[in-house]
């Protein structure tokens, strides 16, 4: 049996040649709760007040998360939500990275009916 996931929102996933060694996640506050894959990795101090206000970081390997998770990473994740009011989710997990945008309160449904073309996906 197939399960399928509605997933309102932006969502990408890369996939890398070389994986990390590790697994890290980056989840909102307001997204702790509904997230599972923190059960296995420990939280990740990091010396951002801003960032730790509205974000925590999960892995299973400190050393490789605190390296790949620099302070602009973190200063851009805070920007986001503090200005925009984004709530941005990442992992990395083998090869794969993913990133989701929950747009819950974000976007206007008008703006998502609309076709999308070349131009406004560049801006």
């Amino acid at each position: 049996m197939m399960e399928i996931n509605i997933y309102e929102g932006i969502m990408a996933r890369l996939n890398v040649d070389k994986g990390i060694g590790a697994e890290i996640s980056i989840v909102s506050n307001v997204d702790e709760a509904h997230y599972t894959r923190e059960d296995r990795l420990k939280k990740i101090e990091m010396d951002s007040g801003d960032f730790e206000s509205m974000y925590n970081l999960y892995s299973d390997n400190k050393v490789i998360a605190t390296r790949l998770i620099t302070s602009e990473v973190l200063e851009l994740l805070a920007r986001a939500k503090m200005f925009l009011g984004l709530d941005i989710r990442i992992s990395i997990v083998n090869k794969k990275i993913t990133l989701q945008i929950p747009m819950y309160d974000v976007i206007s449904v008008n703006i998502l009916k609309r076709d999308l073309d070349k131009e406004l996906l560049i801006e």
